[in-house]
């Protein structure tokens, strides 16, 4: 397995603007762009787009060497200092970022829900069962109860259009308004209830105190 060393405790630290979707996103955007590169030049990469630190992209790097994404020449010592190694993309999988575990795994919580929001997309018109139908069918699991929640918060949030409001046994059904398709991430629901878009990085709404929009 590779290690990677890491910085100095409270050296190369700069604050991280946004959540650890978008920070992968980037990291990983400026590699398939470098190719080959050391970590000191692939901060100052990502550090043109977004504000990351070194220890970030540090773990980053360590789980796509573990996952076989990159191969790496780790020069010896020259005269005493440590000559900078450098990576190589070898494994270029496209312009989805790879969800890796330290250890170089998949990570596969969250797939169900990004496979929902691809779903709401191509299927034009649907109610939240056939959303299941279809998700569980491509092999991912999804319960009722949380893609009925999910069209729920994001009819909400004026994502989809109810093109039928659900009465008694008769489902409400749902069409994704196009101009809200804002990226390959799904919006995250977020404990207090509130939308928050990974494409956006930002939260794009937020229930009220009596259950309305604020």
């Amino acid at each position: 397995m590779n290690t990677l060393k890491r910085p100095a405790r409270g050296m190369g630290r700069k604050p991280v603007s946004i959540g650890q979707y978008g920070t992968q996103d980037a990291i990983w955007r400026a590699i398939r762009e470098l190719l080959t590169f050391t970590q000191v030049q692939l901060v100052s990469y990502v550090n043109n787009k977004v504000e990351v630190n070194d220890h970030t992209v540090n773990s980053y790097l360590e789980r796509l060497l573990n996952a076989g994404y990159l191969s790496v020449e780790k020069l010896p010592k020259h005269r005493g200092v440590c000559v900078e190694s450098t990576y190589t993309l070898i494994k270029n999988t496209g312009v989805e970022t790879p969800r890796l575990r330290k250890d170089g795994s998949k990570v596969t919580q969250g797939l169900g829900r990004e496979c929902m929001w691809r779903s709401m997309k191509t299927l034009g018109e649907f109610d939240w069962l056939e959303l299941v139908s279809v998700i569980n069918a491509d092999g991912y699991l999804v319960s009722e109860a949380s893609a009925k929640e999910y069209c729920k918060i994001l009819a909400q949030a004026k994502y989809l259009i109810v093109v039928r409001q659900g009465r008694g046994s008769i489902r409400s059904r749902y069409r994704l308004l196009p101009s809200k398709w804002t990226g390959p991430r799904p919006p995250q629901i977020q404990r207090t209830k509130s939308l928050f878009d990974a494409n956006l990085n930002k939260v794009v709404w937020q229930r009220g105190p009596r259950g309305g929009d604020v």
